[in-house]
C-alpha cells in the first residue's frame, strides 16, 4: 500500500523554501546600491557560482555587461515601481556573457523608502551550471508576496495552499478565495487543460516547464490572453512530491510583438519580391545571399545559380570587372552609392543599369550590402 502523503502547511517553513529552491527562474534580492541579499539555486546556476556567499562578493555592476542598463532599470523602477521582461546580457563568473530577461519590482519601508529589489531572472540561451544553497526564508515571504509573476503552491489534491497577489489577479479573484479550494473549483474553465500537467508532476515528481496556455482575458473575454506556466514538485528530494508548485507569467505583449514582427518580415519579403527593380542582398564577401525575381529576369539568372557566388564575377563584363569590384567594395566599406553600369546577363547581351547600393549594418556590426538595380535599356 502507498505511504499516504502529508499534507502541506503555511506554518512549515520548508514548504516555501522548497518551493522558490525548484523554480527554474533566477530569483534575486538585491539593496538599491547594489548589493547582492539573496539567490535561489537557479540563479547561481545562472551566473556559475557555487554559493550566495560566492555571489555576494560581486555587485551588480560587475554582473552587467553594460553598466547603461543598470542606470535604465533604476528610472523604469523609479517610474513605474516594476518592469517586466526587460533584456540586457549579463557576465559570469567565468567570464562568459548571456541574454538574459529580467522582471523586477521594488519593496518599499513603511517611509515609502526603496529597501530592497526583488527579480526573476529568466535566461535566454539556457546551460547547465553549478548548484548552489537555497535562499533564506524571510526576504522569500515578501518576494513571493509582491512577485509580479504568478506563483501559487497546491498539495497533491490539487487545492490551493498559497497564491501571490499576481495570479489571484490574472484569475480576477480575491487571494482568500483560492485558498483550500481545489483547482477544478477556482478555474472550472482551465481545470482540463492544468490537472493533467500537474497530476503529471506530482506522478513522476519531474517538472514540466514553459508550456505556453492561450485563454480568453478573464477582464475581456474577447481577448485572449497567453501564458507561459512551469510546475515542478513540491517536497522532499527523492519522496513523493507532498504538493506542486506554478510560475505563471503572462506573456501576451511579447507574443503580440513576435506575431507582429513575423507579419512585417512577411510583409518586407513580398515587398522585395514583387518589386519591379533588381535586389540583391550580398554577404561581407560579397557572395549573393538573396535575389528577386526581378533581379532573374533582368539577368536571365536563376537565384538558385546565383547565391553563394560572387556578384561582380556572376553579372560585370570581363573588361569591368575591377571598376565593378571597387564599387562593391566602397560599399562593403560604409559607403552609399549610385552609379549608371553596364552589366552582363546570363546570355553575354550587356544592359545599361542604374544601381543604388548601401552597407548592411545590425547591431553596429556589418553583416553585408544590399544592391538595387534599374534597367536603363
Amino acid at each position: 500500500m502507498k505511504t499516504k502523503r502529508p499534507r502541506l502547511s503555511l506554518k512549515d517553513g520548508g514548504t516555501l523554501r522548497d518551493f522558490i529552491s525548484r523554480i527554474e527562474q533566477g530569483i534575486y534580492i538585491v539593496t538599491p546600491e547594489g548589493d547582492i541579499v539573496d539567490a535561489n539555486p537557479a540563479l547561481l546556476r545562472i551566473f556559475g557560482a557555487e554559493s550566495v556567499e560566492q555571489l555576494r562578493q560581486y555587485r551588480s555592476e560587475d554582473l552587467v555587461v553594460d553598466p547603461a542598463v543598470l542606470t535604465e532599470r533604476r528610472r523604469l523602477l523609479a517610474e513605474h515601481g516594476w518592469i517586466r521582461d526587460y533584456r540586457y546580457q549579463i557576465r559570469c563568473l567565468d567570464g562568459s556573457t548571456r541574454q538574459v530577461r529580467d522582471t523586477v519590482f521594488t519593496q518599499r519601508d513603511d517611509s515609502g523608502q526603496v529597501e530592497a529589489l526583488h527579480g526573476i531572472l529568466d535566461v535566454v540561451d539556457p546551460k547547465p551550471a553549478s548548484a548552489g544553497e537555497p535562499a533564506t526564508e524571510a526576504p522569500l515571504n515578501a518576494f513571493f508576496t509582491e512577485a509580479p509573476a504568478g506563483l501559487a503552491i497546491l498539495d497533491a489534491d490539487l487545492r490551493f495552499v498559497r497564491i501571490n497577489r499576481r495570479l489571484a489577479e490574472m484569475h480576477v479573484l480575491p487571494v482568500d478565495d483560492h485558498l483550500g479550494r481545489m483547482l477544478a473549483e477556482v478555474l472550472p474553465g482551465l481545470a482540463d487543460v492544468l490537472e493533467p500537467i500537474l497530476r503529471q508532476v506530482l506522478g513522476t515528481g519531474l517538472p514540466a516547464l514553459n508550456i505556453e496556455i492561450t485563454t480568453e482575458d478573464p477582464r475581456s473575454p474577447a481577448d485572449a490572453r497567453v501564458w507561459r506556466v512551469s510546475a515542478f514538485p513540491v517536497g522532499p528530494v527523492q519522496e513523493d512530491p507532498t504538493g506542486v508548485g506554478v510560475v505563471v507569467v503572462d506573456i501576451t505583449d511579447s507574443k503580440r510583438m513576435e506575431q507582429q514582427a513575423r507579419l512585417d518580415g512577411r510583409y518586407l519579403a513580398a515587398l522585395i519580391e514583387s518589386s519591379p527593380l533588381g535586389m540583391v542582398t550580398l554577404d561581407p564577401s560579397s557572395r549573393v545571399v538573396s535575389a528577386n525575381v526581378a533581379f532573374e529576369n533582368l539577368f536571365l539568372l536563376p537565384r538558385e545559380e546565383a547565391i553563394g557566388r560572387d556578384l561582380d564575377e556572376l553579372i560585370a563584363p570581363p573588361d569591368r570587372h575591377e571598376e565593378a569590384r571597387l564599387l562593391t567594395q566602397r560599399t562593403q566599406l560604409g559607403e552609399q552609392l549610385r552609379a549608371d553600369q553596364r552589366r552582363r546577363r546570363r546570355d553575354g547581351v550587356e544592359v545599361l543599369v542604374r544601381m543604388h547600393s548601401s552597407p548592411i549594418v545590425l547591431d553596429g556590426k556589418h553583416v553585408g550590402a544590399h544592391v538595387i538595380y534599374e534597367h536603363l535599356g
